[in-house]
């Protein structure tokens, strides 16, 4: 309170809202009297008295006082000629309304995800909803209708397509997510152990249980000494898992299969020799899986609000990279998967042992009392091989009956992991075990 602006600067300045002798609030200051002789001689309109000397260094010394920043104390706006109710206003505008600022994400996230038009949200679902049903769609017109995918199945498309996935998964992660998972050394130590340890040992058995001859048991050693598949990245996307613990498990079986595929094969196939060329494979994994995931997370430090643009897609664009990847495999062996003798046998082999290496894996990371996330991350982890390699690996070193078995799991490998994707996607995590950042869609 106080006069403010008038000539005889009893009260001194009351701070912002209207100049002259109209009551203002001051930050902790104690509203005075104001007499109406006052009131009616202050104010800001034509033919007012200037305000005093004293009550102008009364402005000066308290600027501060303003309701806004660049605002103007009510002495400087009388010496303005602003009308008073007009500062008032603006003034309790100023004061109400705070600058908006933008939501600051937690643990150093992207920031919030931008909603996508109608239709494309109910596209993106129904890609990623019934995926598995794509999948085997997809599977079956390429083993039906070879021609139809052939050019699928092409080098160039391969690697394109496999480059497309990781760059999808680097837009999904932060570097906070990465380093997080590279820290977890248990983890990882129990995935590999499962992948180059428990997945060997159940082909042998499930061969065992199949009577698989010698040449299509050669398969299932193959399939389950390789390393694991890129797919399980965007399957643990899709299951609410930890995407990122997915991606560097995903990377150290693959650097890891650079010398333990050649020796697992030794000691299971009677002293078979098989050459891998090291160099070769640190090459395709550099090129085809750690740039373009790289590049992605570059992408979400340097265009946050880019990234979080297009981030709802990247599930979207993971299935459809992944459904080239199947059908170019369906429609490349598709001869070894229909015309082949016993072939029943290379797809119940196929079914059989990423069923029962995921179960265990699961029965092992409920014993070691893991986190819900990090345990479908690593059930799909040990699910999902590179059928790819190990098709490769088949027909490069032994027969093509030997590489019935992964031409098979190029098909099956796709549906069993999205089926179990969008089977945990309708599951919710547990409250206790989400603190760590949801990385879900």
């Amino acid at each position: 309170g106080g006069d403010g602006g008038g000539g005889e600067g009893g009260g001194g300045l009351g701070g912002g809202g209207r100049c002259g002798g109209e009551s203002v609030v001051q930050f902790g200051a104690q509203p005075a009297a104001v007499s109406p002789a006052t009131v009616t001689r202050a104010n800001c309109g034509v033919g007012a008295p200037r305000p005093s000397p004293r009550a102008l260094a009364a402005a000066t010394r308290t600027r501060h006082t303003a309701v806004s920043r660049g605002g103007c104390t009510a002495a400087t706006a009388c010496r303005r000629g602003l009308p008073a109710p007009r500062l008032a206003r603006a003034a309790t505008r100023r004061a109400v309304a705070p600058r908006a600022t933008p939501p600051l994400a937690c643990n150093g996230g992207p920031p919030p995800r931008k909603e996508l038009p109608a239709a494309l949200q109910r596209v993106c679902a129904l890609l990623t909803r019934y995926s598995p049903l794509w999948a085997l769609s997809v599977a079956l017109v390429g083993v039906s209708r070879p021609s139809a995918f052939c050019p699928l199945s092409a080098l160039p498309v391969v690697q394109r397509a496999l480059a497309t996935l990781m760059l999808a998964m680097g837009l999904s992660t932060t570097p906070a997510e990465l380093a997080c998972a590279v820290g977890e050394v248990r983890v990882l130590g129990l995935n590999s152990l499962c992948c180059f340890g428990l997945m060997p040992l159940t082909a042998l058995a499930v061969g065992s249980a199949l009577k698989c001859d010698a040449e299509m048991l050669t398969g299932v050693v193959l399939l389950g000494a390789v390393s694991g598949g890129q797919a399980s990245n965007l399957f643990a996307l899709l299951a609410n898992g930890d995407a990122a613990l997915s991606v560097v498990a995903t990377t150290t079986t693959t650097l890891l299969g650079v010398l333990a595929t050649p020796c697992l094969a030794h000691l299971l196939l009677g002293g078979v020799s098989i050459p891998v060329d090291a160099t070769g494979v640190l090459r395709s994994v550099a090129s085809l899986v750690l740039v373009p995931l790289l590049f992605g997370v570059a992408m979400g430090l340097r265009l946050p609000a880019l990234v979080a643009r297009v981030a709802p897609l990247c599930p979207a664009v993971g299935v459809l990279s992944t459904l080239v990847l199947v059908a170019g495999g369906a429609s490349s062996s598709a001869s070894l998967l229909v015309a082949s003798d016993g072939a029943w046998r290379a797809h119940a082999a196929a079914v059989a042992l990423p069923l029962a290496g995921g179960a265990v894996a699961l029965a092992l990371a409920k014993l070691a009392r893991l986190p819900e996330r990090v345990t479908r991350t690593l059930t799909i982890e040990t699910m999902i091989k590179s059928p790819t390699l190990a098709y490769v690996l088949a027909l490069r070193h032994f027969s093509p009956r030997a590489a019935a078995v992964p031409a098979a799991a190029m098909v099956w490998l796709a549906a069993l992991g999205a089926a179990t994707a969008s089977m945990w996607r309708r599951v919710p995590l547990p409250q206790t075990n989400d603190a760590g950042g949801d990385r879900s869609f």
